[in-house]
């Protein structure tokens, strides 16, 4: 019979061996997140065009092997809280002028996003979380008071449906025990919310 020792493994210095290796994976998301923080920083600084941005995102995706979702979750902070550094203490009107040019101009990679051949009608929500979280990490935090704005535009441009924003809402509005932060960011919306549906039947009679 074969004998079996639990022998610590080591290299030649007679060190000990992690075989593991769990910070290999670490340090490739790190190395992940870096590259789309730097690349919403590129976007501002050197006025990155649509389409080559949309190139460098898809060429980071595919070598850390990750999803369109988790390249959103790392890029669309990214974006605002730059823009925040930028513009945050000017005043909040010039703070969401650049946002909501921001979201025009790259209307097409937020599409991506959440409106892939690979995605699913949760991903359309949880882009508003990820928006949503950014927006309550500081009571301070002055994209707290755009948060609305942000999500009529992006409606407007056609990356979110109303199907997918009243959903978002019925869900944080049901969740219990919600924090002052997150109760007056569905008040500002509350108004954008009424007129959505308002819209809606207003289609659904014209049909």
């Amino acid at each position: 019979m074969a004998s079996y020792t639990s022998e610590i493994p080591t290299n030649s210095a007679n060190e000990i061996v992690d075989n593991d290796e769990p910070e290999t994976e670490v340090s490739n998301f790190e190395l992940f997140k870096n590259n789309i923080t730097v690349l919403a920083q590129t976007v501002i600084n050197e006025n990155l065009s649509v389409v080559d941005l949309i190139v460098q995102i898809s060429a980071e995706k595919f070598a850390a092997d990750r999803t369109w979702l988790d390249c959103a979750q790392i890029f669309v902070p990214a974006l605002l809280m730059y823009n925040v550094e930028l513009y945050g203490n000017i005043s909040t009107a010039k703070l969401a002028e650049e946002v909501l040019d921001a979201i025009v101009k790259y209307r097409d990679l937020l599409s991506i996003f959440c409106n892939n051949n690979s995605c699913t009608d949760d991903d359309k929500i949880e882009l508003i979380f990820i928006i949503q979280d950014v927006c309550e990490q500081t009571a301070s935090d002055p994209l707290k008071f755009i948060f609305h704005v942000i999500l009529h535009r992006l409606y407007m441009e056609d990356v979110i449906d109303r199907i997918s924003i009243n959903r978002w809402h019925e869900g944080v509005g049901h969740e219990q025990d919600i924090d002052d932060i997150t109760k007056d960011l569905l008040d500002r919306c509350s108004d954008f919310i009424q007129w959505l549906n308002e819209e809606d039947e207003e289609d659904d009679v014209i049909d």
